[in-house]
This record gives C-alpha cells, structure tokens and sequence, in this order.
C-alpha cells in the first residue's frame, strides 16, 4: 500500500510539473478528474505505515551515513560524500520538525530568520508548499536551527560562491524573480519577476516551490538564493537529490553493518521515516511528561471526583492533539496509529545528556498547555 502510494504521488507530480510548465492542457491527463488521486490510492495503509527510527538509531544514520563518521566515532578521512553539513542539517530538519520532504526542500533562509538569537525555539509557518495545501506550523527547535546556521556558513556559503563564480547563476538570470526589498519580520519580498515580466510581491508563505526556487537577492556583489537548501549551481535541491542522498547513506551504513561500533539498523531508511520519527518520539516525551509528572489522576480517583476525571480525560487526548497539529494529519486517525507503537520505544535515553532526546524534551516543554498540574481541563 505504501509503496504504491509513493509511486502514484511521484507520477501525480510529474503531471502537475507538465501543467505548470504548459506541456499539458488544464484538463488532459489522468488526473483531471476531481477526487481521481484519492480514488486510485491504496487503503491498504495503517499501523505498518509508521516507520521510525529511535534516538540512537537517527544519530547513528545522520553521523556514519551523512557526515562521514565510523561506527566507533572516528572520523572517515577517505568519506567523499559531498555536502555532509547540508545533508546531516536536512536530515535534523526533516526529523525534529515533522516537515514532509517537499516542505523541508522549499524552506527560505526568511522563515528561519538566522539574524534573530536562536534562544529558544523558532515557530515556522508552512504554507503553499504544504501537502494539500492546508497551511499549518512547525517548531523549529533551538538546536537545529544552529545546525542550520552551522551549514549556512559552512557548506552552503562554499555552494554559493562556487556558483556565482562559475557563472551557473548567471544562465539563470532571465528567469529569476530578483528580490529588491525583503522584510524579514513580516516575511514578504518584492521585487521583479523577469520570466512574467511584471512586478512580484507576496507575503513568503503564499510563494509557490517554483517561486521560491527562482527567487535570488544581489546581496555583496553576488547572487543570493532564498532558498535555504541548495545544490550544484546554486539552485534549490530538488526532491530527487534528497532521495540520492538518504540513497547514499543507507549504502554507507549498511557497508559498516560488521564494523565494531555498528548498530543495528532497517535496511533502507526513507525522508519520511524523518517525519514519523519526529512524530513518535514527541508523542512518547509528551505523554511521558504528562503522566508521570502530574498525581491529579490519582488525587481524582481517591476522591471518586467524576467530573474532574472526564476532564482528566481530555488533558490526556492533548499531546495527540499536539502532534497531529503540528504534522498537519487531516484526520486525527492517522495520528491514532502512531499510539500502536509506543510500547516499542526505549526512552531510557531521555533522562541523559543526548541532544537529540533534549531536543524533543525542550519541544515538550515549550508546548506545556497551560493549567496542567493546577486541575484545568
């Protein structure tokens, strides 16, 4: 079920690039009809659907697949696997956010405002590249955003000047939407579209992917792209070279599968498995501080206070809530299935000075409801 989805939404996606383009008629093709996606798309998909990755697993995929490590920690001197700063920081991205691969692609160096002190927690909003087009939010935790800040001054700063100085962003002038004004704390650019010939302004959530893959700012005598990931020339990666490069690093880290230091690890780890680690390991942090930090169900049960343990209730349904808002699941059953497995996981890792376990602890705490603990429902 799952695999036919994927390959039905590759194929959907190649018909709506055609359209775009204006290689196919508003109308042709075989998913003109309304409903026609939905119609051909497996239902064969439930508790199976959810793979994930725990804490250790995804720190052992990222270090020895994407930024060159052994297995024993060690670095890997003979590694050539590209941009491992921009490879290992999409990989954070796409597994302490929930974004899905095609959201985390388009992110504009805008929305996660790098000028601002990554004190805390930065509040994303996704919107046009969004599945489906329901806009929503994501958390961008503190910790990733200074790996991000990490790869734009690193990896990203040498993928720019390499292709300013090649001229590869020079061929793409004619198409550009050169931006001319940026207004960081409203997020809306202005500027001129070259390839519509007319004056572009729009709020930055509203920018379509192809918008946001065509828009450059000259900032120090050179091109600026907004998109946050970038590949060779300059341009925004595409979801193909996200696909190769989690490609790459399954085949790394399955070469080292008897190499001392090695984990056990699934044989193929997709960008999606990102998205439903994100939402296991949240849903597991929240839950666990919800019950095991807080005695009013036991205070409620000694007092036989039956209204107190309805309302008791709904505080419980709230970090489900909570991952489903920030996944943006249409129906709160597909977040249900996420429950099926959390007897699986061995968060005895929480309690320890890992980063990325203090990654999903601190998200839990910034989205503590407010009442919790003081008898509110």
């Amino acid at each position: 079920g799952g695999t036919w989805n994927r390959k039905l939404a590759a194929i959907h996606d190649f018909y709506r690039s055609l359209a775009r383009d204006g290689r196919l008629a508003p109308g042709d093709g075989p998913f003109a009809a309304p409903g026609a996606v939905r119609e051909l798309r497996s239902r064969a998909v439930g508790v199976r659907a959810v793979r994930y990755l725990s804490l250790a697993q995804l720190r052992y995929f990222v270090e020895v697949g994407m930024r060159g490590y052994r297995p024993d920690g060690t670095i890997d001197t003979a590694f050539r696997g590209g941009y491992p700063g921009r490879d290992g920081c999409m990989a954070n991205v796409l597994a302490t956010t929930g974004m899905r691969r095609n959201e985390m692609r388009s992110l504009t160096t805008v929305e996660v405002d790098l000028g601002a002190p990554a004190t805390n927690g930065r509040r994303v909003v996704i919107g046009a590249p969004a599945k489906g087009g329901r806009q929503g939010q994501v958390i961008v935790p503190r910790r990733t955003l200074q790996d991000v800040r990490a790869y734009v001054e690193g990896d990203r700063d040498v993928i720019v000047s390499v292709a300013n100085s090649s001229g590869s962003l020079r061929r793409r002038e004619p198409t550009m939407i050169v931006v001319e004004e940026l207004d960081e704390r409203r997020q809306t650019v202005k500027g001129y579209d070259r390839a519509a010939r007319c004056v572009f302004a729009k709020p930055v959530s509203t920018m379509s992917v192809d918008e946001r893959a065509r828009a450059y700012r000259r900032e120090a005598g050179r091109w600026e792209p907004l998109a946050l990931f970038v590949g060779e020339g300059g341009v925004m990666v595409s979801g193909s070279l996200v696909n190769r490069v989690f490609e790459t690093a399954n085949r790394r880290v399955w070469s080292y599968r008897s190499a001392a230091g090695a984990i056990e690890m699934p044989a193929s780890v997709s960008p999606h498995w990102m998205r439903h680690t994100f939402g296991m390991h949240l849903l597991w942090t929240l839950m666990h501080d919800l019950v095991e930090r807080d005695d009013r169900l036991a205070r409620l049960l000694r007092d036989h206070d039956e209204p107190g343990i309805r309302a008791y209730g709904q505080s419980v349904m709230w970090p489900v809530q909570v991952v489903q808002e920030l996944l943006r699941h249409r129906s709160l059953k597909t977040t249900w299935l996420y429950l099926y497995h959390l007897g699986e996981l061995d968060h005895s890792v929480i309690d320890s000075v890992d980063d990325l376990a203090d990654v999903f602890v601190s998200l839990g705490r910034q989205l503590k409801p407010v009442g919790v603990g003081d008898g509110a429902s």
